[in-house]
């Protein structure tokens, strides 16, 4: 699990520079690991300020911008799900499920 702080700016979606080198980091990580992913879940959120639609569309690109990103680190697009989740999760979460034998 990732916390979105030095993500995200306030009311953004781009990525800040910090955020990019920590999701550059998982990305690595992910992609040395020899029992590759079967899935990775992103789900992001934003704070309590703001309307619920608004909050749901604003956290909904932040997912698609982490996913846009690992995808361009490598990360095969089809592994990932995003979930956007407005105001409801304060956590912004990476969860590699492992394959088992």
């Amino acid at each position: 699990m990732l916390s979105a702080d030095g993500l995200f700016e306030y009311d953004r979606f781009d990525l800040l520079d910090a955020g990019r080198k920590k999701l550059a980091d998982l990305a690595k990580h992910l992609l040395e690991d020899s029992k590759t992913q079967k899935g990775l879940k992103v789900s992001a959120y934003t704070d309590r300020l703001g309307s619920a639609a608004y909050n749901q569309k604003l956290s909904t690109k932040r997912a698609e911008t982490i996913k846009a990103f690992l995808v361009s680190q490598g990360i095969d697009e089809s592994l990932i799900t995003i979930k956007g989740t407005g105001a409801v999760s304060p956590w912004f979460n990476v969860q590699d499920l492992k394959m088992t034998s």
